[in-house]
């Protein structure tokens, strides 16, 4: 939701700020300009997040507006988006089971990242601009509690506080200040 970032697998990459609830009727162009030099291609490999961005009323029409965007860009390289269950699906199994597609950017890196943590338990720790994602590997595997947003904050597995993008005062209420103990507003 507030970033693109893109892998090609001659080894570059990008990424640029994209305040997706700002500007949600420019991801196609967003995504077409990160992209450029790099189409036409054999398949674009997807991963989502930004369905819960303001601008949209729901997480379904989050995923929906998102995929819509993907589509209009993808042209014949065979988009498809990474879910939840573990697998890449095309585009129209992506919006079918929009549940699993929605916000599934932390269960892909957490299976890649698995390749590296096939014989013991590991821990991935990953701190983005807006959140932080603590997620078990058991086996190469993801193990989390939690396989949503809402479930990975109840069981502590997601948390809302990032690098970029966390206010202060959702951190704490006061700070020493000139010597004082003063208190935050709950302003950005």
């Amino acid at each position: 939701g507030a970033n693109l970032k893109v892998a090609h697998s001659d080894g570059h990459c990008r990424s640029r700020a994209f305040p997706l609830w700002k500007q949600p009727e420019k991801l196609a162009e967003a995504i077409r300009e990160i992209i450029d030099g790099w189409l036409p291609c054999q398949a674009l490999a997807i991963t989502m997040t930004g369905e819960l961005a303001d601008c949209f009323s729901t997480k379904a029409e989050g995923v929906a507006r998102i995929l819509d965007s993907v589509e209009e860009v993808a042209g014949l390289c065979g988009p498809v988006l990474w879910q939840t269950a573990g697998e890449f699906v095309p585009i129209d199994v992506a919006r079918e089971f929009w549940q699993l597609t929605a916000a599934s950017n932390w269960h892909a890196l957490a299976t890649f990242v698995g390749r590296a943590a096939q014989e013991d338990g590991a821990l991935l720790i990953d701190i983005g601009s807006t959140t932080t994602d603590i997620i078990p590997l058991e086996h190469g595997r993801p193990v989390s509690v939690g396989m949503n947003d809402r479930e990975r904050l109840e069981s502590g597995e997601l948390g809302y506080c990032g690098v970029r993008r966390t206010p202060l005062c959702a951190l704490a209420s006061e700070i020493r200040f000139r010597g004082q103990s003063t208190r935050l507003a709950a302003e950005v």
